[in-house]
């Protein structure tokens, strides 16, 4: 059995091949000599110091999924630093006192992914949404797998803090270009008598669309699922009464307090709380396809 390190070999495959070579009796080495054939370079050591560096070898080949890693430059320089074998590596997070989170883990990326704060907030488990990086330290290692694969691994290091509440002008421009994309125009139903001047005005403000109440503190329960029903009852209502009239148009009120808040935290212009059970985004989306909704149905009527 040939016992020099193959050029093709890495590092820890060629303390593989040897330790197979010795459970298989094909060559008898004691562990100075295993670790001068590993680090031909090295200074000679005992026979327990070079068990205490293998102990790390073993650790990294009985890694989950045969995964064993190595610095690229092991072999090299004093023999204390010749050798950093990654062990199981622990996710760990850190609760800072200024707020922040500092997460570690183990992760497989490419180079580019990172450099991409999205994509490390992902792999680490965070909401991109809500979060954003404070700052970031990985740190790669040449991972090497049974049967001579290469991964590229990174001890990935991030601080997080939550976003400021802000408006997502992606989410609310994704939002309109997807009921645009969905939508069916209504064209405004024939009208077979006469023209008529008038115009008829639906006026629905005050909604209310994302306001919470509970009847053990009010008259009567009330959330979105309640304003909505009777958002589309009001229209109904209303095309029902008015269905023997023809008008030359119609005007949808729905301003003032139509959605319950003004800012991304759940409070008006003035700053005051308001209880409701949606998160501006859900409730920005509710808000708008009920207003398609009834623009649709009044559009069967005359031009809105």
């Amino acid at each position: 059995m040939r016992t020099s390190r193959d050029p093709t070999e890495t590092t820890l495959q060629h303390y593989q091949r040897l330790k197979d070579g010795i459970a298989d009796g094909e060559v008898g080495l004691n562990w100075s000599q295993i670790y001068a054939l590993v680090f031909p370079d090295a200074d000679l050591v005992s026979s327990d110091h070079a068990r205490k560096v293998f102990r790390g070898f073993d650790l990294a080949l009985a890694a989950d999924e045969g995964v064993a890693a190595s610095v690229s430059n092991i072999g090299t320089g004093d023999a204390e630093n010749e050798s950093t074998p990654i062990p199981r590596h622990k996710n760990e997070v850190e609760h800072n006192r200024d707020g922040t989170l500092s997460s570690t883990k183990l992760v497989e990326m490419q180079d580019s992914e990172a450099k991409n704060p999205a994509f490390l907030l992902e792999a680490h488990g965070f909401d991109v949404e809500d979060w954003e990086i404070v700052s970031a330290k990985n740190s790669i290692w040449q991972a090497h797998c049974k049967g001579g694969s290469t991964k590229t691994l990174y001890s990935s290091k991030i601080t997080v803090k939550p976003k400021k509440n802000e408006v997502n002008m992606e989410f609310v421009r994704d939002l309109l270009i997807e009921n645009c994309l969905k939508h069916k125009k209504i064209e405004p139903a024939k009208i077979t008598r006469k023209p008529s001047e008038q115009i008829l005005e639906v006026n629905i403000s005050d909604l209310h669309l994302g306001k919470l109440c509970w009847a053990g503190e009010t008259s009567e329960n009330y959330n979105h699922k309640t304003a909505s029903e009777r958002f589309k009852h009001i229209i109904h209502d209303i095309l029902k009464q008015t269905e023997h009239l023809d008008f030359e148009r119609i005007y949808l009120i729905w301003s003032n307090d139509f959605y319950h808040y003004d800012t991304v935290d759940n409070k008006t212009t003035a700053g005051t709380s308001q209880d409701t059970a949606l998160r501006w985004q859900q409730l920005f989306r509710i808000g708008v396809e009920l207003l398609v909704w009834g623009i649709d149905q009044l559009s069967q009527k005359a031009h809105v």
